[in-house]
């Protein structure tokens, strides 16, 4: 917007912020067009020198990052943000590491470039990024100078060839050494790609990985790793600004926020990132050109706005909560939040559904103190089973993530035949976005069934299972017609988006919510409840497959006659 234009603004909402958080957010009328969104503020030379600067606007260096900034954020936050912006905070109790796994950890020594042992409870910075398609030509091997040994768990110091490594890890090397500390952690570079057992390792502490680390770099500027850092070099970006007069008062038009460039990247759209953002508390993010920093006590600093440091600042962002005591609902509810979003990524190996979300699970594990089973809390598993497609509410919302132009999930199939199957009742066993809606309807509640499952050591408990994750349990079964059903709610509709249109199928009942409730005048007005049921396909050995979750008026349901079995569901 050129300045002759900014001067001629009209502001619909023109009274400056009462909070110093916050930036004037207003609609202006240009012309004839009217821009919504758009951030402006007064511009910070225009200021007495006394005034307080915090999110008043400044300029910024056009044709790279002004790195001095950034240390101003680094310093600035370890400095004043006390308690706030503890690594680690005191009430939050990990488990302790097996010798094994301390003995795997590795970092790279930015400053000998090369990757040397470590402990995990060092200082260290970690490279959040996209892979994308990587080079044919290029092997993890071939990252280190140093022949590799044939067993990589006696390898040592091992010295890096800087010209076969990644631009995106090149550039956060030179980020982690310019901020004045000594290690970096990316994951192929310390974790040896070559060696299964110690990958396993590795992926079973992701969660701790990110928690413990000082800082995380997050290049979400590309879609490979090769896009590197963008605006970290010189004359790497073209960085334009608006600046006009508006009686008499210097103002400035801000960039975009993170958070919409965040969307818009490739970076948020991978399922691996997903858990290495929920556990980084101190971000330096790269997206559009542009840096920004966010920690508990800072939603969000950014090169154009000028940063006020509050020394008694309180931390805006909850972290560690234990929702132990107030299951189901709290823990419930944020579970629903991580599956909803998590299914929204994208994975290049469709192997790694659990594995990218192990950090997650680990979380819940310790803090609700229950188990999982191929994604779902055994603590609460009725209610972690009511997932259903959500195709259309993502096209409505964000029809950019989509996977199929078609309504309905496909199954994921494993990569190899060494690779246990997904079960079909578990929402990892399909690609698409699902959804929880039934959780949140008045008068919700789950059946008390008893289900049994194979004795598994692991919390996570996924690969440990037997008989292809068959679980057993005793329920009410009925066979109801599909089109006699409630067709309000998409009731009709199976996971893998087909309809039902006649004939009898097995259901097994799960929970209810409360219908609402018609008032007659002279009649008997008892509130009504809603069935929700799982549409069972037989499959071999006596087992069933999920086919669907429906909904049925409870008097359809008792019509139906339901008896008691004894349910194998894979």
């Amino acid at each position: 917007m050129p300045t002759s234009d900014l001067a001629k603004t009209v502001f619909w909402r023109s009274e400056w912020p009462k909070d110093s958080d916050d930036c004037l957010n207003c609609y202006v009328n240009i012309g004839s067009t009217i821009q919504s969104d758009i951030h402006i503020t007064l511009l910070e030379n225009s200021l007495a020198p006394n005034q307080d600067k915090f999110r008043y606007g400044r300029l910024v260096k056009p044709d790279c990052i002004d790195f001095q900034t950034i240390k101003n954020w680094w310093s600035n936050c370890r400095q004043y943000h006390g308690q706030g912006c503890l690594r680690t905070p005191s009430h939050v109790v990990l488990p302790p590491l097996s010798a094994e796994v301390r003995t795997a950890f590795r970092v790279i020594d930015v400053k000998e470039k090369t990757v040397i042992p470590a402990s995990p409870d060092s200082d260290y910075v970690a490279l959040s990024y996209v892979w994308g398609k990587p080079k044919p030509e290029r092997t993890f091997r071939q990252a280190f100078l140093d022949p590799l040994p044939a067993n990589l768990s006696q390898a040592q110091i091992l010295t890096l060839n800087m010209e076969e490594i990644p631009r995106t890890i090149r550039d956060a090397i030179d980020v982690v050494e310019k901020l004045g500390e000594h290690y970096l952690w990316v994951d192929a570079l310390c974790i040896f790609q070559d060696d299964v057992s110690q990958k396993i390792q590795m992926i079973g502490i992701m969660d701790r990985i990110y928690r413990q680390a000082i800082l995380t770099i997050i290049a979400a500027g590309g879609d490979n790793s090769d896009s590197g850092l963008g605006g970290l070099q010189p004359r790497s970006r073209n960085v334009e600004q608006v600046v006009g007069t508006i009686c008499d008062q210097r103002i400035i038009k801000l960039s975009t926020r993170v958070g919409t460039l965040l969307n818009a990247s490739s970076w948020s759209s991978r399922a691996w990132t997903y858990q290495e953002e929920h556990f980084s508390k101190f971000k330096l993010i790269f997206v559009g050109d542009r840096v920004f920093y966010q920690c508990p006590s800072a939603v969000g600093w950014s090169e154009d706005v000028t940063e006020y440091v509050h020394t008694d600042r309180k931390p805006k962002i909850k972290s560690n909560i234990n929702y132990a005591s107030e299951w189901p609902f709290d823990a419930v509810s944020n579970y629903i939040t991580h599956v909803e979003q998590y299914t929204t990524r994208q994975l290049s190996f469709p192997d790694d559904i659990l594995n990218a979300f192990t950090g997650i699970i680990q979380e819940y594990s310790q803090t609700h103190h229950t188990e999982f089973c191929w994604g779902l809390p055994k603590r609460d598993f009725t209610s972690a089973l009511l997932w259903r497609d959500n195709w259309h509410g993502l096209r409505a919302y964000k029809p950019h993530l989509l996977k199929s132009d078609k309504p309905g999930l496909q199954r994921r199939h494993p990569s190899s035949d060494a690779t246990p199957k997904l079960p079909s009742w578990s929402w990892a066993g399909w690609e698409g976005h699902v959804h929880l809606p039934f959780l949140s309807t008045p008068g919700y509640a789950p059946l008390d069934i008893n289900w049994e499952w194979e004795s598994t050591e692991s919390p996570i408990a996924h690969e440990a299972l037997l008989n292809d994750g068959v679980i057993t349990f005793t329920a009410e079964l009925a066979e109801l017609e599909p089109h006699s059903m409630d067709v309000d709610h998409g009731a009709l509709r199976t996971d893998d988006g087909s309809l039902w249109t006649q004939g009898k199928n097995a259901f097994v009942l799960l929970a209810s919510f409360s219908r609402p409730m018609r008032y007659i005048e002279g009649a008997e007005n008892v509130e009504s409840r809603t069935c929700v049921v799982m549409m069972l396909q037989p499959r071999e050995k006596d087992r069933f497959h999920r086919k669907g979750l429906m909904v049925c008026a409870d008097s359809q349901w008792n019509a139906a006659k339901p008896e008691t079995h004894v349910v194998h569901l894979a």
